[in-house]
């Protein structure tokens, strides 16, 4: 789950140029166990982009087998502004100005 939670978190920062939480993890399920040594893939999408929030889906499946271990349906992270407020999303803003 740490690892979901980091990669949903990397997509939001890089998405929204914006520093983020999380704010809710829920809809998971666990499919198949991964063992010791295991590698696996992490696939995050994008399923709602609101102006404070972003919203994600996780399949979490086994490299080398391709397995299904785990499916988490709603990821949600909030822009944080200076003071630990959310904050608004600039999409689009060219941050180099």
């Amino acid at each position: 789950m740490k690892w979901v939670d980091e990669a949903c978190g990397m997509q939001a920062r890089l998405l929204t140029g914006s520093v983020c939480a999380t704010r809710n993890i829920s809809e998971i399920d666990f499919l198949s166990s991964a063992k010791l040594g295991d590698i696996i893939q992490i696939d995050v999408s994008m399923i709602k982009l609101g102006t404070t929030s972003i919203t994600f889906s996780a399949d979490v499946t086994n490299a080398h087998t391709h397995v299904a271990v785990a499916s988490f349906k709603k990821v949600v992270f909030v822009g944080l502004g200076e003071r630990g407020a959310e904050a608004l999303f600039l999409i689009g803003v060219d941050y180099d100005k």
